[in-house]
């Protein structure tokens, strides 16, 4: 699993990335909306085998 903020002058945002061939889980400590895919996510986040999200933090 990788995660990784970046900021730029559109906001920060929470790049995360299961580079495993098993799902992974990864709490999230608040809620935050799905870029890629419209939702929000909040408590768990779970990614398939090479997964990825990014979140909107700010």
């Amino acid at each position: 699993m990788q995660v990784a903020a970046r900021s730029g002058e559109s906001g920060t945002y929470l790049f995360v990335l299961n580079l495993s061939r098993e799902p992974r889980l990864v709490t999230l400590p608040a809620a935050y909306p799905s870029v890629l895919y419209g939702v929000i996510r909040e408590g768990t986040l779970s990614l398939a085998p090479y997964g990825v999200d990014i979140l909107r933090i700010s």
